[in-house]
């Protein structure tokens, strides 16, 4: 009867160890999930500030672009006004050396 009850103990042990080392393998599966998750995450937020950098570049580069643009527009502006004077000026020269030849 000992021996039976001793058998009987040696399997419920040898399945609290088989228990034991799923339980143990389980774990460390868990752990390495857990890790790579944290790897992710830390690479996701290195991401994420990467390209809240570039946005932000993109953003002075936009502000800039639009400011050339502008500076463009008033030069443009401005050598119309050039050419507008410069024109009314060689159409009275034109008129001056009309009046000379009349003369």
């Amino acid at each position: 009867e000992l021996l039976r009850q001793l058998a009987v103990k040696e399997r419920e042990l040898a399945e609290v160890k088989a228990r034991a080392d799923d339980l143990d393998l389980q774990i460390r599966k868990d752990a390495d999930a857990v890790r790579r998750g944290d790897e992710e995450r830390r690479d996701l937020e290195k991401r994420a500030g990467n390209a809240e950098k570039e946005k932000k570049s993109l953003e002075e580069a936009i502000v800039r672009s639009q400011q050339s643009q502008l500076l463009l527009v008033r030069e443009l502006d401005d050598t119309r006004q050039l050419f507008e004077v410069a024109k009314r000026e060689l159409a009275r020269r034109e008129l001056e050396a009309m009046d000379a030849k009349s003369e």
